[in-house]
């Protein structure tokens, strides 16, 4: 039973990565023909009205203590999303990809200083070669061939925020007995936040 499941989980994780690695490709082709913002408004429009119909007691029932949790975690959310969107504009999707994925071994340095989580020599290992083979798998160019530009600048801003986000969402969440509430209106703030920045970016 115990083998069954592990077998399960290893599959499911298997393909969320996969479907996390070919989403690069298909985001890009997707924000060149409808643009960054709007497709990232669309995005979270949606998913926010599918998970409140999934979950409609959580909508109505938020907590008060709610709201500054999830204001921070939305904005961490769409800070990381939007730079991760635009950045794709300006750089190949498997920089992107890779760049994304510093956010592995970023978010142990982030525990470390947020929550005073020390590290050990195993998990240093894991980093190393997590980040190795995300190199050779992200980038088979070379070196010479992977240079610092706009979109690369953006995407490392994603993989800083992202391993923010991580860390701050499972500080909120220990103290948070309601995880659906939480993560449902992380949703409806991260649209909030993303409304708020394409309004913005147009009139500006």
């Amino acid at each position: 039973m115990i083998l069954q499941k592990n077998t399960i989980a290893f599959f499911g994780l298997f393909a969320a990565t996969l479907a996390w690695g070919l989403s690069f490709g298909l985001v890009k082709g997707a924000i060149h023909e409808v643009g960054p913002w709007p497709f990232l408004v669309w995005r979270f429009l949606l998913a926010s009205l599918v998970f409140s119909l999934m979950f409609p007691r959580k909508l109505f029932k938020a907590k008060r203590n709610l709201v500054k949790k999830v204001a921070v975690l939305g904005l961490l959310l769409s800070l990381a999303i939007g730079s991760q969107t635009i950045g794709l504009l300006h750089t190949t999707a498997s920089h992107s990809s890779f760049l994304t994925s510093l956010y592995v071994p970023l978010t142990p340095f982030f525990g470390w200083l947020i929550l005073r989580q020390p590290g050990n020599r195993r998990q240093l290992a894991v980093i190393a070669l997590a980040l190795l083979g995300l190199y050779f798998l992200s980038v088979p160019e070379g070196v010479s061939q992977f240079l610092i530009g706009k979109g690369d600048s953006l995407t490392l801003l994603t993989a800083v925020v992202s391993a923010v986000h991580i860390i701050v969402t499972e500080k909120y969440s220990r103290a948070e007995p309601d995880s659906l509430a939480l993560g449902l209106w992380q949703f409806i703030s991260c649209g909030f936040c993303i409304c708020l920045f394409a309004g913005v970016d147009h009139f500006s």
